[in-house]
């Protein structure tokens, strides 16, 4: 037996609504954007990609307060870590087909294991999150209905992955990667009772709600304040590396004339 999504070319549907929604939002955001004086940041290359790996990738502003920086830089080293196996939902398995094929599906089980490892950790962020937000919460921490659907999905998301993998390793046991999924691969030991026809339909349930979740989440983030999820890569990019207090350099000839 084969863990698959069920009516999977359906997908198309969610797609589509999730591509609409987002685009409906985010043109407003271009068309700002747009109304601002132009600049030309397309200088200095390196130096704005070496300030990818420093300030997005290695999350060196946030990661001056430790607590909250370390959960957050969690969150978004998660993100990217959990792209392949939530990219493998989104398929229908062909991301694990592809990677999985050389060596024995070696490759495959690294990203599992590092998946497994960061769904602990991004968990664990998100409880953080909630206790800060409603227990400890600091006076400057805004308690707010946007913050909180955020955090809601991105437990969820997580969560049906976690479960999701589970019902795949009941339908799929002698898969080369259940050893190495260190969160998925013990859920799975005690979903094996219910039996491979019942985990086949967890799997399907879970799945889709997993595609739909991520599909929402993205399609969401326009709408919401926390659009630096996706804006924050392009701001940095293309943030101002001349030194702090130094003059704008002027066209003399182009100055209009005064009198």
């Amino acid at each position: 037996m084969e863990a698959s999504i069920p009516s999977y070319p359906l997908i198309v549907v969610p797609i589509a609504a999730a591509i609409f929604a987002f685009w409906r939002r985010a043109r407003w955001h271009l068309a700002v954007i747009r109304a601002g004086r132009p600049l030309d940041r397309s200088d200095r290359v390196m130096d704005r990609i070496i300030g990818l790996g420093i300030f997005v990738i290695g999350q060196k502003r946030l990661l001056q307060d430790i607590g909250p920086g370390l959960t957050h830089a969690f969150v978004f080293w998660g993100f990217i870590v959990l792209l392949a196996t939530t990219g493998n939902y989104l398929t229908n398995g062909l991301v694990e087909t592809i990677v999985g094929w050389p060596m024995g599906g070696f490759f495959w089980s690294v990203i599992v294991l590092f998946a497994n490892v960061f769904v602990a950790l991004v968990l664990a962020s998100v409880i953080y999150y909630l206790v800060r937000r409603t227990v400890t919460r600091p006076a400057r921490l805004a308690l707010t209905r946007d913050a909180f659907v955020i955090l809601g999905l991105i437990l969820s998301i997580v969560l049906t992955e976690w479960i999701g993998d589970a019902f795949a390793y009941v339908v799929e046991p002698d898969s080369p990667s259940r050893t190495w999924a260190v969160m998925a691969g013990p859920l799975s030991l005690a979903l094996e009772r219910i039996g491979q026809p019942a985990a086949s339909i967890g799997y399907g349930i879970t799945g889709w709600a997993h595609i739909l979740l991520v599909l929402g989440f993205g399609a969401y983030l326009p709408y919401s304040k926390h659009l630096h999820i996706i804006s924050s890569e392009p701001n940095v990019y293309f943030r101002n590396l001349e030194p702090r207090g130094a003059l704008r350099k002027m066209d003399l000839e182009a100055e209009p004339e005064e009198g």
